[in-house]
């Protein structure tokens, strides 16, 4: 009998859709990400040009580079150590993660100064992979929609209720 593996990439999308809109709902993984990854985690990047008068480059290749192996490295590490794992989320990660890897490491080494259509890639795809990676956190639910009663327990949703003879 040949074993007949099921397809893995069915639902992907649609996983993945739900992971975007789910970030783009919560304001507090939209600061989370605009403010604390892009802005303060590549201070790297922008600072440099905005400092410099000489005439540093926006996206400089090197600035760019270890951003992107800094995330990339703190995802791999985060995948290592987390206990919710979705195999298929996790492995288009991994594949998409060495992608960046490898894409970044070849545009640095063919442009160590200036900027890198490569190295400007893997960051672009290091970023997504982090927004994926992270929009169902936990910690950015908004639970102050939902109060308890008097009684200490969540007050009951009457659309979820089915018998309401």
């Amino acid at each position: 009998m040949v074993k007949r593996r099921k397809n893995s990439w069915k639902g992907i999308g649609e996983e993945l859709a739900a992971r975007f809109c789910n970030a783009m709902k919560s304001p507090s993984f939209i600061a989370y990400f605009s403010i604390g990854i892009v802005a303060i985690g590549g201070i790297g990047v922008w600072l440099p040009y905005l400092l410099d008068s000489t005439g540093a480059m926006f996206f400089e290749s090197q600035n760019v580079f270890t951003f992107s192996v800094a995330i990339l490295g703190t995802l791999s590490l985060e995948g290592f150590i987390s206990k919710d794992k979705s195999l298929r989320l996790t492995s288009l990660g991994v594949i998409l993660g060495f992608v960046a890897f490898l894409l970044g490491v070849i545009g640095y080494v063919n442009a160590q100064t200036g900027v890198s259509v490569l190295v400007n890639i893997c960051a672009a795809l290091t970023l997504l992979i982090f927004l994926f990676a992270n929009a169902n956190d936990e910690k950015f639910d908004d639970e102050s929609e939902v109060e308890a009663d008097a009684t200490g327990y969540k007050q009951a949703d009457a659309d979820l209720i089915k018998d309401k003879s």
